[in-house]
């Protein structure tokens, strides 16, 4: 950042291969977490591209099984820095959720509550007040479905726009941003902070 004047990092779910994998809130990450931390960062998180047992194109599917799989890694590495309390902990560190988070707003409340189960020291309550803390990009997931569900989850100042471009092409953009523009044409308000006030809260030097 002192050198780069770099505005944010972008960090995966996870780093290493096979069994050697670690999730971002692995205890091997506290000394970058900490020092994001002093630094109130902005983090951008995507989920890793893992090998899938369904290789790319499959011969009847036809399709890439591993974009199912990609917005998990985003939930499943959210849902380890909320569980391990690392999410609290370093709560200076503004994180954005690549792809709504994922499963997260839908699986939020069971990680929550059978960690707690499981000895989790932290509450149901107080887990899902940190996966609220989150910002939520909406890249390739603008749907009624998925926005109804996020709306129910988070308040509107922790929504993003993203288009993921260009790693798809415009008119596969332009066909989630459609969605999410008539989702909320009768609040103009709030789609005006998802498409450009929430960014610039977190990145005020882009104001000028």
């Amino acid at each position: 950042m002192d050198h780069l004047e770099a505005d944010g990092f972008a960090l995966i779910s996870s780093y290493g291969t096979g069994n050697t994998a670690k999730y971002i809130a692995d205890d091997l990450f506290d000394p970058i977490w900490d020092e994001l931390n002093r630094r109130h960062a902005v983090v951008f998180l995507h989920g890793a591209q893992t090998p899938s047992s369904t290789p790319y194109p499959h011969p009847f599917l036809g399709l890439p099984i591993s974009e199912a799989s990609v917005p998990n890694e985003t939930y499943k590495a959210a849902a380890h820095l909320v569980v391990t309390g690392k999410k609290r902990r370093f709560h200076n560190v503004k994180i954005i959720l690549a792809h709504l988070g994922g499963s997260t707003p839908f699986l939020a409340p069971r990680v929550a509550s059978l960690s707690h189960y499981m000895g989790c020291p932290l509450t149901p309550d107080e887990m899902l007040q940190d996966f609220k803390t989150f910002y939520y990009e909406t890249a390739l997931s603008s749907h009624p479905t998925t926005l109804a569900a996020l709306d129910a989850f988070v308040p509107i100042d922790r929504v993003l726009f993203g288009s993921d471009y260009p790693a798809v092409s415009t008119a596969t953009s332009r066909w989630f941003t459609k969605h999410l523009e008539d989702h909320y044409a009768g609040e103009p308000c709030k789609l005006e902070r998802i498409l450009r006030d929430n960014a610039l809260a977190l990145f005020p030097r882009l104001r000028a």
